[in-house]
């Protein structure tokens, strides 16, 4: 019982702190309903895994920010997960999340993606001018062990879709490195084997994928790797309260034209194309911009003033001079 209050208690917390800064949080999102909707899905989502109420609220909102600025809805949509990682929550894009953001730069036409059994019929290899591939998949109750897994994307103006495979020596090598897989006989590994071999090879091929300007899917892939190798991801967002107007330079720009208002798509490019220029390590664009905003007070780079942006440039080019000289 005393368990039972304990946990009722960091649920009431949290859903506290979530209301204190909705607001903000509306405005990652497409409408005021969708945030109602996302916020309903976190709160039950992590109702369900107790160990999440022994992580910081710090990184739970974190998680949060990351549904909202992704568009990917936790829980039982299976668009994303929040799990716990120590005193860490992780954010986790799930295949169907992965997919989604395949479908938001609005290039692709359709996406198909399918695991192959032992008793499939199945055959493909490539020849010098085509592809030859048939997959016709076993009626039998018992298809046999997964053997390959393939993805196929036809995009806008294309008459020859996109087509990758992974045979299960390749999807294997995957999921031996997965840190979930080792250690959590819970992990969809062990639960939903076909979901993660359909995740793996979406992963994979992402680089190769047409994709929206904000850098959604680079973010999420990069997201779900190191969840996947067990780093820290650091989600650790400090959301600002709704007043909190006055920036730390002392302007204030509250009245100022932002980044995610009509008409600065041009500029919110331009910047995206600057931050390319100033990668950490293993770290994509989308990254290395809200390395730079957060501390400014900015959950999303829509929330930036355009007057700030050749502030911006600046410090992403100094994190790469400040990597260049740290011994």
């Amino acid at each position: 019982m005393t368990e039972i209050k304990s946990l009722a208690k960091s649920q009431e917390t949290l859903e506290s702190n979530i209301d204190a800064r909705m607001t903000k949080l509306s405005e990652l999102v497409p409408s005021s309903a969708e945030m109602v909707r996302l916020k309903r899905a976190f709160l039950m989502a992590t109702a369900k895994v107790p160990k999440l109420h022994d992580c910081s609220q710090a990184s739970l909102l974190g998680a949060l920010v990351e549904c909202a600025q992704l568009g990917l809805m936790p829980g039982a949509s299976q668009e994303a997960a929040i799990i716990p990682f120590g005193q860490d929550a992780v954010f986790v894009p799930m295949y169907q999340g992965l997919l989604k953001l395949v479908y938001k730069g609005g290039l692709v036409s359709w996406v198909k993606c399918e695991v192959v059994y032992e008793k499939d019929q199945f055959e493909y290899r490539e020849e010098a001018e085509r592809t030859v591939f048939m997959h016709v998949p076993c009626e039998d109750d018992d298809p046999g062990e997964l053997r390959g897994v393939y993805l196929k994307v036809k995009t806008h103006g294309e008459h020859t879709p996109l087509f990758g495979y992974m045979t299960r020596r390749d999807v294997l090598k995957h999921r031996d490195r997965s840190k979930a897989y080792s250690y959590d006989r819970n992990s969809p590994w062990h639960t939903d084997p076909e979901a993660m071999w359909r995740k793996t090879i979406v992963r994979v091929y992402a680089k190769f994928l047409p994709k929206s300007d904000d850098g959604a899917l680079s973010r999420a892939v990069s997201l779900d790797e190191m969840a996947d190798r067990g780093d820290q991801q650091r989600l650790e967002i400090a959301v600002p309260e709704p007043d909190e107007i006055l920036e730390a330079d002392g302007t204030d720009y509250s009245d100022s034209t932002k980044l995610g208002d009509p008409g600065t798509e041009p500029l919110m490019k331009h910047l995206f194309a600057e931050a390319a220029r100033w990668l950490l390590p293993d770290e994509d664009n989308h990254a290395a911009i809200h390395d730079v905003i957060e501390p400014l007070g900015y959950a999303s780079v829509k929330d930036v003033p355009t007057a700030r942006v050749n502030e911006i440039k600046d410090l992403l080019r100094a994190r790469i001079e400040d990597a260049e000289v740290t011994p």
